[in-house]
């Protein structure tokens, strides 16, 4: 909850930068995310939230921070039989993922460039067919590089995407939890509306 606080502040302050006089640009936005990872179960789709806010340090350029977070994506864990026929758990996890990280600007006419430099972290809780259910686990994961782009298309709104990728992590056949496991890469794509100041 802190990190998405974070993510909600980041927006706030950048809807009344230019307003208070403050030289403060950033951007909040709304899209579908797709991602996947080795180690997961495939591809997921769902909705993120990116948000930015950034110094002015000369015209078309600032430095500030960024964050985000998307809809769970879901894998299922390996199956636990019991002694009896057809007795079985079966967990399914559940991953939040969040990203947090430091960025520049770049601005010229109605296109904005801002690549990034963070830290990915995920929130895990897992379910199971028996009603069990594990503790909630919160990780820091690994280090994450990314790209946002968009091109305002007029009254402050915006068309951006954003691509990211891990810098780091867990090789596949390293040894792994099964509430974080082994991965071969993470990679990241969201596409949506933004409203940029």
């Amino acid at each position: 909850m802190i990190k998405a606080a974070a993510v909600i502040a980041i927006a706030a302050i950048a809807s009344n930068a230019h307003a208070d006089g403050v030289p403060l640009t950033g951007m909040f936005g709304v899209g579908a995310q797709v991602s996947g990872a080795g180690g997961y179960a495939g591809s997921e789709h769902g909705a993120a939230i990116d948000a930015a806010l950034a110094y002015e340090v000369a015209d078309g350029i600032a430095l500030g921070v960024r964050g985000s977070i998307a809809t769970p994506s879901s894998y299922p864990g390996a199956l636990d039989y019991g002694n009896l026929p057809g007795d079985y758990q079966q967990a399914t996890y559940s991953v939040v993922p969040f990203d947090l990280g430091i960025t520049a600007l770049f601005a010229h006419g109605r296109w904005w460039f801002a690549p990034w430099f963070g830290e990915h972290f995920s929130r895990t809780a897992s379910s199971t067919n028996t009603g069990a259910a594990d503790a909630t686990l919160t990780t820091a994961d690994f280090a994450m590089l990314g790209m946002t782009a968009g091109v305002e298309l007029g009254d402050r709104l915006a068309l951006f995407v954003d691509l990211e990728h891990n810098l780091g992590g867990p090789r596949i056949d390293d040894a792994a939890s099964s509430e974080n496991p082994g991965f071969q890469a993470w990679v990241a794509m969201t596409v949506g509306l933004a409203v940029r100041r």
